[in-house]
């Protein structure tokens, strides 16, 4: 039997499973495994997911803890300054935290916000075909507001439209005609 080696750490690969347990935990791969299968980050994401230490979670559950965390902190740091005495002498560094953690977290909240603008924008741009050329939504201080339905009533005919209200655009559009 062969061994193969994993690129990123040296253990022994996961996915043919070869000798060690320890890297079917982890479930890295090896130059071999790669070569065959190709797709070797969607492998690695599937051995996690299998991995009963990743409690059966995908890589967005990971990646979101730490965001999520940071969103505690401002009210821990307050439970504990609530249940400090003023005169203690970290009181002052406390309420120095707790807003510098309520800060961040302000920060973090609008940067949440401003990609989840901007993926809705390309999301739209995406499903909208222009007369003129590629529709391009994305621009800096442009914001999502609403989007809807309407009927366009005309003579002898209602033609149902979509608008997308912009902070500084409204976009109407059309289904595509089947051909």
């Amino acid at each position: 039997w062969c061994v193969h080696v994993c690129v990123v750490c040296a253990c022994v690969c996961g996915v043919c499973m070869c000798v060690c347990a320890c890297v079917r935990m982890c479930g890295v791969l090896c130059v071999w495994c790669v070569a065959i299968h190709g797709c070797w980050w969607g492998i690695i994401l599937q051995a996690c997911k299998r991995n009963d230490r990743c409690q059966r979670q995908d890589i967005g559950s990971f990646i979101i803890k730490p965001i999520q965390r940071i969103c505690k902190y401002p009210l821990l740091l307050q439970s504990i300054v609530k249940h400090t005495p003023k005169d203690h002498f970290d009181y002052e560094n406390l309420l120095a935290a707790v807003a510098k953690v309520t800060e961040v977290v302000a920060d973090v909240n609008e940067n949440k916000r401003k990609v989840e603008n901007v993926q809705k924008l390309l999301a739209i741009q995406s499903a909208t075909l222009a007369e003129g050329g590629p529709l391009k939504l994305v621009m800096p201080g442009r914001t999502f507001v609403q989007e809807g339905s309407l009927v366009d009533v005309g003579i002898n005919k209602e033609k149902e439209r979509k608008y997308f209200l912009l902070n500084d655009t409204l976009l109407l559009v059309r289904p595509i005609r089947s051909k």
